[in-house]
């Protein structure tokens, strides 16, 4: 869906007299848990527009993208699964703040964990629904995604609904010494990096830039409700990130090599990472 939303070769969000701009919005989210249940969180919001006949058959050159991201600190950073499940519910808040309507349609949440798919993706292996506990059910977290849902139904007509989708998917966390998925990469090392930072000085971690946009909502008042969250303009993702997505849970033989080896190389790769942050989102390890 990712590559073909690039290539314009996807009409799902192409109705009838509707203007070429809604899209696929891409949200990648990782947590990192810290000491004394501190844990970071974060969202990558990628914003994937298709951009009309005369154009869609051509890769486009830029997206939105807006990060949201903030520091735990509760009972439920001891428990990893928990804070993963927070970081997508931080994504989704996001989603419903600072992203148009017509560009939440269709949606594809990833990420690493496990828990999170069985979290959010209530189903059992026949494919028949499993009865929702009324826990879940007033669950914050559970509620944002069910509040996210109903409103992509809302603001899309009859044939619009139709097309309305949401997807969960899962990725590969990059343990190798090539590149992984740039966005979940850069989501790991983000909130590796704000679980030592305190909510009102998170701002720090990003440089002054001209693609960055001015949003009234950046405030580190109720976080909770109200991710602070910083909007700008982002090379669109390159074709090894595609690559990567689409092998990400294939399984591969791997070499095995001396920890000295994989350290050494997992160092440089990272350092490949932040350099790449720094040039398109302008994120700077202040650490």
């Amino acid at each position: 869906m990712v590559t073909d939303a690039y290539n314009g070769l996807d009409d799902g969000c192409k109705f009838e007299n509707q203007s070429p701009c809604c899209g696929l919005l891409l949200i990648t989210s990782d947590a990192s848990r810290g000491a004394k249940r501190f844990t970071g969180i974060t969202s990558i919001l990628r914003e994937i527009q298709y951009r009309g006949e005369e154009i869609s058959r051509r890769h486009s050159e830029s997206d939105r993208v807006t990060i949201a991201t903030r520091r735990m600190h509760s009972q439920d950073a001891r428990d990893v699964s928990k804070s993963e499940v927070a970081a997508v519910a931080l994504g989704i808040r996001a989603a419903m703040n600072h992203i148009p309507a017509e560009n939440r349609r269709q949606i594809i949440f990833l990420t690493d964990s496990t828990s999170v798919l069985d979290y959010y993706c209530v189903h059992t292996r026949s494919g028949g629904k499993q009865h929702i506990s009324s826990t879940l059910m007033n669950d914050p977290h559970f509620k944002a995604m069910r509040s996210l849902l109903q409103d992509a139904k809302e603001n899309a007509s009859d044939d619009e609904a139709r097309q309305t989708l949401v997807f969960m998917a899962k990725v590969k966390s990059n343990k190798m010494e090539t590149d992984g998925f740039f966005d979940h990469d850069a989501a790991d090392i983000i909130s590796s990096l704000v679980k030592s930072i305190s909510n009102k000085e998170i701002e720090k971690i990003y440089v002054e830039s001209a693609n960055a946009e001015q949003n009234d909502n950046n405030s580190a008042h109720d976080l909770a409700d109200n991710p602070l969250a910083h909007v700008f303009v982002a090379p669109s993702l390159r074709l090894q990130d595609l690559e990567y997505l689409s092998e990400s849970e294939l399984k591969s033989v791997q070499v095995k090599k001396p920890q000295v080896v994989l350290k050494r190389e997992r160092g440089v790769r990272l350092a490949r990472c932040r350099h790449r942050m720094m040039d398109e989102f302008g994120v700077c390890d202040i650490q």
